[in-house]
């Protein structure tokens, strides 16, 4: 029996194509999607759907997306390599948040990174889409943080976030075209923002159109950050997070793109009884 069509790849692209369509005055000055992983995800529910005549609707857990062929996943990448082009030429900041995976190189013995998106080309063609790339982390906040006013009696908030914009030893995925600095802390945006209007004033045009890559595992920072960029901003939430992180802050406009996923009822095995 064939699964309900997926939705979402569609309308974001349809979405997107919107949004190139606008005439006149732009009316944002940031689109950010949030995130790799959920775009990949809504775009192979689509391929498998179309390429299995409506009997794979892959899940996040795995499922069909665990066993899609060669030319399946061929048909992805080649997609995504159509979608972010277009994603980051629209007219304005453009931010993408993703996931970073990270390995071993047995030959150089050294930890390696990457944007977390499937292939073997693909990751390394990710960053050069991109006029900025950071890598986020976290830390803790200074001892003198107290004495600053920035200390909170709830240790979660004492934890801050800082992203690294070049090349730093191990760090080699952060890039910055900007060179404003080696590294940036979101909470302390009032210096970022001042070296952000001297690299703009310096510049035809300054930073109204370039292009944002945020990598970091997750819980690193990179939707907190987005607090601090120009509003007003419209968001593609492909992880449904926003109605908590960006819930009622002003300028922001978001929409969700999910596929609904049937759930898969088992039977109990015998002998138990299933309460509820």
């Amino acid at each position: 029996m064939p699964l309900p069509a997926p939705q979402a790849w569609r309308q974001l692209n349809d979405r997107l194509a919107e949004l190139h369509a606008i005439e006149g005055e732009y009316p944002y000055k940031v689109t950010v999607l949030d995130g790799m992983t959920g775009l990949i995800d809504v775009c192979m529910r689509d391929v498998l759907y179309t390429s299995r005549k409506g009997m794979a609707l892959p899940t996040r857990s795995g499922g069909s997306m665990e066993n899609a062929t060669m030319e399946e996943w061929g048909l992805l990448i080649s997609r995504i390599q159509d979608f972010l082009p277009r994603f980051t030429g629209l007219p304005n900041i453009t931010v993408i948040t993703c996931h970073l995976q990270v390995w071993e190189d047995q030959s150089e013995g050294k930890l390696m990174r990457a944007p977390s998106v499937p292939g073997k080309k693909l990751p390394g063609q990710i960053s050069p889409w991109f006029d900025e790339v950071y890598n986020f982390e976290t830390f803790k906040m200074a001892d003198d943080a107290r004495d600053k006013g920035e200390w909170s009696d709830t240790p979660e908030d004492n934890i801050g976030y800082q992203a690294i914009t070049k090349a730093l030893k191990d760090k080699e995925i952060g890039r910055s075209a900007m060179h404003c600095l080696n590294r940036i802390e979101p909470q302390r945006f009032e210096v970022w923002d001042k070296k952000w209007r001297e690299k703009s004033e310096a510049n035809v045009g300054g930073i109204t159109d370039m292009s944002f890559l945020f990598l970091s595992g997750m819980g690193k920072g990179k939707t907190h950050s987005l607090k601090r960029f120009p509003r007003p901003m419209f968001g593609f939430d492909l992880d449904n997070r926003w109605k908590v992180q960006m819930a009622g802050e002003e300028g922001v406009t978001y929409e969700v793109f999910r596929d609904v996923v049937p759930k898969i009822r088992q039977a109990p095995l015998p002998g138990v009884v299933k309460k509820g």
